[in-house]
């Protein structure tokens, strides 16, 4: 998960669309592992970059009281998210700024990359699972040449060097379920993720 405690930080408009797709992805893992506290944290994290990105009412005081209601009951909570970043990617499109709700869906991708991968790394004694989860990683090239494809239509000339990162990670994960291929990949997930944290 990202730091709760930098995302005053980001102050450009770009960095703040990666966070708040990184922080919408930590918000639903902690949702989904019944997290009631980090939750609470993640969607701190959100609403304030919502705010500042000019999408406020996607993360609001809302969406918190929702969540409080409905915290010890996980599909409700996922569910509340979802249509979080659903109305996100609304209101930038509304206001002709389509280019930072796909900025925002590829950190909440990269996030969950990212995570998934930590998590694989952590079972790597037990081959069967290792193998299980693998099959779903690598299932992710469908979306991952989605959003290659999404980010082709901003404007955005540094978006490029993204392109070629996650074209690089869709080749690992369309070739197979050697851990060789998982660890190039999740490499450089975890650079691409370092560069989004990063950049204030």
């Amino acid at each position: 998960a990202n730091d709760p405690t930098k995302y005053k930080k980001y102050t450009l408009e770009k960095p703040r669309a990666f966070n708040l797709g990184i922080y919408g992805t930590d918000l639903a893992i902690s949702g989904a592992f019944n997290q009631a506290k980090e939750c609470m944290l993640f969607l701190k994290c959100t609403n304030y970059l919502a705010q500042e990105l000019g999408i406020s009412a996607a993360f609001d005081e809302n969406i918190m009281n929702r969540l409080e209601k409905n915290k010890d009951n996980r599909d409700s909570t996922l569910e509340i998210i979802s249509q979080s970043f659903k109305k996100a990617d609304n209101l930038f499109c509304a206001n002709k700024r389509c280019e930072l709700s796909v900025l925002m869906v590829t950190g909440a991708f990269v996030e969950a990359m990212y995570v998934g991968g930590q998590y694989i790394s952590s079972k790597m004694n037990d081959t069967m699972a290792v193998n299980k989860l693998l099959t779903i990683y690598n299932q992710q090239a469908e979306s991952l040449k989605y959003l290659i494809n999404l980010l082709k239509t901003t404007s955005f000339e540094e978006d490029k060097k993204i392109i070629d990162k996650l074209s690089a990670i869709e080749q690992y994960l369309q070739n197979s379920n050697k851990i060789e291929k998982f660890q190039k990949a999740h490499q450089l997930i975890t650079d691409l993720r370092q560069e989004f944290v990063n950049v204030y």
